[in-house]
């Protein structure tokens, strides 16, 4: 007989799973290839057309497509299969990859065809959240989902975190976007592969007929639990207060990263908290 689990133990019993463990695998690659991209991208942008606002643009084109798809992707995420509707998205990823290193190589002088891909890749982000989070409760038994979610979670936030540094630094030792659409493309490829050996855990449900009741159930049922309704207004509003220090971007090379004459060592730590993951501080030689 099986004596009780030490708390080492069940602390990291959802890695128990090899299905967790694929998806988190995959995951922290998607996670980690997007945010590198993003730093590029910005970058790739602002040097075509060295005007602030079209940085904004490049937000707008993945941020729009959430808005107008969120109950679509929701419904979607509760009547298809899930594992398969990732595999579909991590190659949607890969896709959009490759078109953005396609552009990278042949030098364009344009940004809007860097905007046709940003909104596909919109489209593509606006089904994989929610399809993500309704496939990780397939994976553990609901005893150990706690550990699924705490791991889940903590998986997310370091690749949140490692993408935009690791962007920044191959984006200036190669001197240019197409080394990290590359990583994106091999990370997200292997995202992909990686998923299609999940195995979930559980059984098929039944599928409700399409209505506008069951499009709006989820609306619905947020507005009537003011705790999940206040915890989701704080997710949206935050973000867009901390999103702020990429307005930064375009002042950042040319104005910002050599503190003046005279500047403390406080001064300096905090600008390079500002902007850490810009790969280079020197202004551009135009």
């Amino acid at each position: 007989m099986a004596g009780p689990e030490s708390p080492k133990t069940s602390a990291r019993v959802a890695f128990h799973y090899p299905g967790f463990v694929r998806f988190q695998r995959a995951r922290f690659c998607i996670v980690t290839s997007t945010e590198m991209q993003s730093v590029a991208v910005g970058w790739q942008v602002y040097e075509i057309t060295r005007r602030p606002l079209d940085l904004g643009l490049t937000g707008l084109a993945q941020f729009l497509p959430g808005i107008l798809l969120f109950l679509v992707a929701g419904h979607v995420a509760d009547r298809f299969e899930r594992r398969k509707l990732i595999v579909l998205c991590y190659s949607g990823f890969a896709l959009c990859s490759a078109l953005l290193l396609c552009l990278s190589l042949r030098g364009i002088n344009t940004v809007y065809p860097i905007y046709a891909v940003l909104a596909f890749l919109g489209v593509i982000r606006s089904l994989n959240g929610p399809v993500s989070r309704a496939l990780l409760p397939q994976l553990v038994p609901e005893e150990h989902f706690p550990s699924a979610i705490a791991w889940a979670s903590s998986v997310f936030q370091f690749a949140t975190i490692l993408g935009p540094s690791l962007g920044g630094v191959v984006y200036a030792a190669f001197r240019g976007p197409s080394a990290v659409y590359t990583l994106g493309l091999v990370a997200a490829t292997f995202a992909a592969f990686a998923t299609l050996g999940i195995k979930t855990q559980s059984k098929r449900r039944l599928r409700e007929p399409v209505t506008r009741e069951t499009i709006l159930a989820g609306l619905r049922y947020i507005w009537r639990e003011k705790v999940i309704l206040g915890s989701i207004s704080l997710d949206l509003f935050l973000p867009s207060c901390s999103a702020a220090r990429w307005l930064c971007s375009p002042y950042t090379p040319e104005k910002s990263c050599r503190p003046t004459r005279g500047a403390s060592a406080s001064s300096a730590a905090h600008l390079e908290w500002v902007q850490p993951s810009w790969p280079s501080c020197s202004p551009t030689n135009r």
